[in-house]
């Protein structure tokens, strides 16, 4: 089983693994030695150089945690949708190189949102003219057919109204085979 490995526990290993050196080396000096000056200068020696590795996980620590801010400062702009986001592009150091990713993302994200905001646009446009062009054929269908339901007429007068309502459905049937097509 794969444990996901935190800052802390590499601290904790680090530490451990060095306090399991350092006994080791004094067990070592200690039982090959009777000469407190050599015993002395090993404790001073480990505890010099814990100091140091103490100092060196805090100042470690802190660079991580600094960075780890920047990306979740920048990344939270991005999600709230800024549109100011900034970027620390003039580093090469690691938070300049993912501030460099995040922009490209960024844009890409930007220039998807533009897109789909032009094409929902141009849809919204072109519903709107194809509901215009229905309502004509629809309205002339609408009065012909109650012209030759509430009137006697002859029979080439309802001739030439079958043919004018045949043009009508057949404007009509090319403007939902052109919405069909839209898809």
């Amino acid at each position: 089983m794969k444990k996901n490995l935190s800052t802390n526990g590499i601290y904790i290993g680090i530490g451990a693994a060095f306090i399991l050196l350092t006994a080791c080396f004094h067990i070592i000096i200690f039982r090959s030695t009777e000469n407190s000056v050599i015993r002395g200068t090993a404790v001073a020696f480990s505890l010099l150089l814990l100091f140091l590795g103490i100092i060196l996980i805090l100042l470690l620590r802190s660079k991580l945690v600094a960075f780890s801010d920047s990306l979740n400062v920048c990344i939270d702009s991005i999600v709230k949708g800024k549109e100011d986001v900034t970027f620390d592009l003039e580093s090469e150091t690691l938070t300049g190189k993912f501030n460099y990713k995040l922009q490209r993302l960024y844009e890409i994200m930007q220039n998807g949102k533009r897109q789909v905001q032009v094409e929902k646009q141009s849809i919204q446009e072109m519903i709107s003219d194809i509901s215009h062009q229905v309502k004509t054929p629809v309205t002339n269908l609408k009065m012909y057919n109650s012209a030759l339901l509430e009137r006697q007429l002859t029979q080439e007068k309802e001739q030439e109204f079958h043919k004018l309502m045949e043009t009508q459905i057949n404007r009509l049937d090319f403007l939902i085979q052109a919405m069909v097509k839209m898809k």
